[in-house]
Order: C-alpha cells, then structure tokens, then sequence
C-alpha cells in the first residue's frame, strides 16, 4: 500500500512538471515575440506606434488566453488526462498565437466561439488550411516583393 501512494504522489510531482515545461515554453514565445515588437519599433520608428500599440493589445489578450489554458492544462493533468489531450491544447495555443498575427484579434475570438459550434476537430482543419493559404500567400510576396517588404506588408495586414 505504502508502495502505490509513493507512485502516486510521484506520478502527480511528474505530472505539475509537465504543467511546468509548458508554461516555460509559452514564456519563451511571448518573450521572443516581445523582442520582435522592439525591433520592429526600431525600423519603422514612434511614427509607427499605433502598430506597436496594436501589437501590445495583441499580446495582452494572448495572455489572458494563454491563462485559461494554463489553468486547463494543469486541470486535466491532475485529473489524469492523456497526455494528447494536453498537446492538442497546446498545439491549439500555438495556432491560435499565430492566427492572431494573421487574422488579427476579432476574428481570433470569432474562431474560438466556432470550437463550441463546431468541435475542435473541425476547427483545428479549417485553422489548418486558413495557414496553409496564408504561408503560399507569403511564398508569392517573398518572390514579388522580396522579404524585407513582406515583413511590412504583414505589420499592414496586422493593423
């Protein structure tokens, strides 16, 4: 007996630690996507502030996001939940981070609503090919324009 409660308190220490790694992951992502916004701010200069201004109202709501699914993730950790459920969650929060870049905020939120509508399955395939047409979109404007001007062009479709 004293054997299984050792296991199991071990298995739920294993368990936060999972919780852990994500959260450190998701810190390294908006720590990096910071360091985008400042550079960003360096080449277009103040002039360009209300994108950077949209950016940050970007990032905020990312982390209001990015807790709820913390708090999701640890749930269904300590419930005993597969760990797939726990990395489609997780691959949720990296598409939806990037669709924000792509779609801008609204119609992130207006994707989000479509999961209860539509289930997760049927979501994550749309998002899938919503990011598959964009990445061609942008192969194109590399060619056309070159990439420096891509990257502007994405800070326009941002805004």
């Amino acid at each position: 007996m004293g054997d299984a409660s050792f296991i199991e308190s071990h298995t739920e220490s294993l368990k936060v630690g999972e919780v852990a790694k994500v959260l450190v992951v998701e810190v390294l992502v908006l720590l990096l996507f910071l360091q985008v916004v400042k550079v960003l701010v360096l080449v277009l200069g103040v002039v360009k502030a209300l994108v950077v201004e949209v950016l940050v109202v970007e990032v905020l709501v990312l982390l209001l996001f990015l807790q709820v699914v913390k708090v999701l993730v640890l749930v269904l950790f300590l419930l005993g939940v597969k760990a797939l459920v726990v990395e489609v969650l997780v691959v949720e929060v990296l598409v939806v981070e990037v669709l924000v870049f792509v779609l801008g905020v609204a119609e992130v939120l207006v994707l989000e609503g479509l999961v209860f509508v539509l289930g997760v399955v049927e979501v994550l395939v749309v998002e899938v090919l919503v990011l598959v047409l964009f990445l061609q979109v942008v192969k194109v404007l590399v060619l056309v324009l070159g990439v420096v001007k891509v990257l502007v062009v994405e800070v326009v479709v941002l805004v």
